[in-house]
């Protein structure tokens, strides 16, 4: 139903790619091979994909959910969360099993078993849809954690219920996906700078990183450090994601505009100017304006659930800025002085 480009492969490969990355695993030196070797992989590149992602999202046209199911959501998906985390699932994977359970809506008929059941199961089936068949967790490691016996028959039931209210596609775009394809445009695009190539004016964007411009003249085949920039972006990122998936307010508002708006708090949060630059408002596809409403929903809703959590990521980032910015000061200067020792 989602096309070509947007299949459980390719959203898996975008999260698994973004992921080696921010840890590191993944080098970035030559970005272009980087960049050519996820465009190969995948079939397209982060830029068509975030399009199809788009093309495929469907608004959440039920937000009045029930009292008794709101009263009990956020303790249930704190626990898929935390289950997701545990199985060591992709955030987006797990975002997706929170817009099933949104689909289903228990309520007050339904057991304290029951509504467990009907989180795991919604769990289950987006591992099945976005993950590799060996992060699928099995029917051990689900009895281990439900301290139960769950006979075959049981967990298929609960599928079939499950599958018939969501008349059968479970293939759900959520605002974690958008921003994960966002992130990853931005590595997979970027340059490191060069001693014949000037660096840019010292206006940070995710292009641009610490570790990018930490050396004053690298030559241009030279391989560039793992970036700290889009991994603290990833951190608050992370942080205001999981608060939107919290607030059932989000629920009426694009997956995209929340990824988008997401992106743009913690820029914003962590000082970066231009706060939305060109490149990021095409590629998302909303004007830094038509993302204000749900900016201030996003960060309402962290400051309500994740506080904590938000204000460590935005303490590092900004330390990281002002790192970043002094060292594009310094490269600026060296580059000038080699061109004006070669004149």
């Amino acid at each position: 139903r989602l096309g070509p480009a947007m299949s459980n492969a390719a959203v898996h490969h975008t999260a698994s790619v973004l992921e080696g990355v921010l840890r590191g695993t993944v080098q970035m030196g030559a970005t272009d091979d980087l960049r050519e070797q996820y465009c190969r992989e995948l079939g397209a590149d982060p830029a068509e994909l975030f399009r199809s992602l788009c093309d495929a999202e469907r608004e959440h046209e039920e937000v009045d959910g029930k009292p008794a199911f709101l009263r009990y959501r956020r303790v249930v998906v704190e626990w898929v969360i935390e289950l997701g985390d545990y199985f060591k699932l992709a955030r987006g994977t797990t975002f997706a099993a929170v817009a099933i359970l949104d689909r289903v809506r228990p309520d007050e008929r339904y057991k304290r078993s029951q509504w467990q059941m009907v989180a795991l199961t919604c769990l289950l089936l987006a591992s099945k849809f976005f993950e590799r068949e060996d992060k699928v967790p099995s029917l051990a490691q689900l009895e281990r954690i439900t301290q139960d016996e769950l006979p075959p028959q049981l967990i298929l039931s609960y599928e079939l219920c499950i599958l018939t209210k969501s008349d059968y596609n479970i293939a759900v775009v959520t605002h974690q996906h958008l921003i994960d394809v966002l992130l990853l445009e931005a590595v997979t695009s970027c340059h490191a700078p060069t001693a014949s190539t000037p660096p840019p004016a010292p206006t940070f964007t995710t292009e641009t990183s610490a570790a990018d411009v930490a050396t004053p003249v690298r030559s241009a085949s030279a391989p560039s450090p793992s970036a700290p920039m889009p991994r603290l972006m990833h951190g608050m990122c992370r942080a205001l994601s999981h608060a939107a998936v919290l607030d059932y307010a989000c629920k009426g508002t694009r997956a995209s505009a929340v990824a988008a708006a997401s992106l743009l708090t913690a820029r914003r949060l962590a000082g970066l100017q231009p706060a939305w630059p060109p490149g990021l408002a095409d590629l998302a596809g909303y004007a830094e304006p038509e993302l204000a409403e749900a900016a201030d929903m996003v960060l309402s809703a962290a400051r309500r659930f994740c506080g904590e959590e938000l204000e460590a990521a935005v303490a590092v980032a900004r330390v990281e800025v002002d790192k970043a910015t002094r060292a594009v000061h310094r490269m600026q200067e060296a580059v000038q002085q080699q061109q004006r020792q070669q004149q």
